[in-house]
C-alpha cells in the first residue's frame, strides 16, 4: 500500500466563532493564541485569493514588535503549528517571502454564498454556520472590518429568514420562535426583532410571554 498522504485529507477551517480546524472526518480542533491568529489571517487571505508576505503576516499578528523580531516569531509559530497539527503541512505553501494556505474550505465563503442566495433554505444554512463573530477571540486591527461586515450580513439574513417564516403558509412555529429569539439577542435595539418575537409568542398561544417581551 502507498504511504499515507495528509494532502488526501480535506481541510475545513471555521472562522465564525472560535477558530477550529477539521481534517476529513476527524474531531474538531480548537486553535487559540498565535496559532489562531496565524491560521485565521491565512484563511481569510485564501478566501480573498491573496497570498501573504511574511513581513505583512508578521506585522499583522505581532504589531508591537519590529519586523525582524516579528518574523522570528512567525517562523517559530509556523514550526510549532505544523508539529502540533502535522496534517497542516501539506496545506501550507511556504517560500522565503510568502506563506499560503491551499486546498481548504472556509466557512466564511459558504456563509457569504448562502447570504447572497435567494433561497430561504440557504439562509437557514448560513445562520447555522454563524457560530459567533468572525475570529471572536482575537482583537487585532485587521479582523475588525471583516468581522463587522459579516455581522451585518448575519443580521440581515436573520431578518429575511424571520420575515419569510412569518409569511409561510405552514410556518414551523417553534423554529420561527427560536430564530426570533436569536434576532433579539443579536440586535437588541431593533424594534422589528422584538415585534417578530412577540408575534411568534402570540401564534404559539403565549400572550403573557408576548406582553412580558413588550415590557422589556
Amino acid at each position: 500500500s502507498r504511504p499515507f498522504n495528509y494532502s488526501d485529507m480535506t481541510l475545513s477551517i471555521l472562522l465564525l466563532g472560535p477558530i477550529r480546524l477539521r481534517f476529513a472526518n476527524s474531531p474538531m480542533r480548537l486553535l487559540t493564541g498565535s496559532h489562531a491568529a496565524l491560521v485565521g489571517f491565512l484563511a481569510l487571505q485564501q478566501h480573498t485569493d491573496h497570498s501573504a508576505t511574511r513581513s505583512r503576516l508578521a506585522g499583522s499578528i505581532w504589531p508591537d514588535y519590529d519586523e525582524e523580531h516579528a518574523r522570528r516569531l512567525l517562523s517559530n509559530t509556523l514550526y510549532r503549528l505544523q508539529k502540533q497539527h502535522p496534517q497542516l503541512s501539506s496545506h501550507l505553501h511556504l517560500t522565503p517571502e510568502t506563506v499560503t494556505l491551499t486546498n481548504l474550505s472556509v466557512d466564511v465563503a459558504q456563509f457569504e454564498a448562502h447570504s447572497q442566495s435567494s433561497d430561504p433554505a440557504a439562509w437557514q444554512k448560513g445562520l447555522a454556520l454563524y457560530q459567533g463573530p468572525l475570529l471572536e477571540e482575537l482583537d487585532l486591527e485587521w479582523s475588525r472590518t471583516p468581522r463587522a461586515l459579516l455581522h451585518e450580513q448575519f443580521l440581515a439574513m436573520l431578518a429575511r429568514t424571520c420575515q419569510h417564516l412569518a409569511q409561510a403558509a405552514t410556518q414551523p412555529l417553534h423554529k420561527a420562535l427560536h430564530l426570533a429569539h436569536r434576532w433579539v439577542q443579536a440586535d437588541p435595539f431593533n424594534e422589528q426583532a422584538h415585534v417578530a418575537l412577540m408575534q411568534r409568542y402570540v401564534r404559539l398561544g403565549r400572550p403573557a410571554a408576548a406582553r412580558q417581551q413588550y415590557d422589556t
